[in-house]
């Protein structure tokens, strides 16, 4: 029997090489490790970087053939939406193409069907946040991500502080630990 292991790998756009470097070997190790990669198809560099690293990989789309991607993750339940709305002031009034973007950020988080959270969230912005409550204009577009990983009480490891791939692999070894003991 294969465990389902979710997690979710993003960046915002302009990563240095070091980052994707990173990714790569983050990427690699969780794959062996049997997690599945969710990601937005958002084609930054660090996505791309952490596609590359397994064929185990769901896209979370705000719509059909985003960015020429195929996936069934395009419409998010309720209670998807319900988080977003409680994370994005002024959801309301804002474009359809907007509120899908944010629908699918919180989708990657919490599962299409609001039920199959992410075991952490992997990500990189220029400021090295990894709390909703420190979110600056140099989070970027991830700040949704973070955010909701906090509401939702799901680890949030941001690539751009030093010690990030030691402290997922801590981590996802003490997952592994845990289980072991049951």
């Amino acid at each position: 029997m294969t465990v389902y292991k979710p997690y979710a790998g993003i960046g915002n756009m302009k990563a240095p090489p070091e980052i994707i470097s990173q990714c790569v070997e983050l990427g690699q190790y969780l794959n062996e490790q049997g997690f599945t990669l969710r990601t937005g198809g958002g084609k930054t560099e660090v996505e791309e970087a952490f596609e590359g690293t397994t064929e185990n990989k769901e896209f979370f789309l705000p719509w059909k053939k985003f960015n020429d991607i195929e996936s069934k993750i395009t419409h998010y339940d309720e209670s998807v939406v319900a988080i977003t709305r409680r994370l994005q002031p002024g959801y309301e009034s804002l474009e359809f193409w907007r509120q899908s973007f944010f629908n699918r950020t919180v989708g990657l988080m919490l599962g299409k069907n609001g039920k199959s959270p992410v075991r952490f969230l992997v990500c990189w912005s220029q400021d090295g946040v990894e709390h909703g409550r420190d979110r600056t204009s140099k989070t970027g577009f991830i700040g949704v991500a973070i955010s909701a990983a906090g509401l939702l009480r799901i680890p949030v490891f941001n690539l751009k502080n030093p010690d990030t791939v030691s402290r997922v692999k801590l981590y996802v070894d003490g997952m592994s630990e845990c289980v072991g003991m049951l």
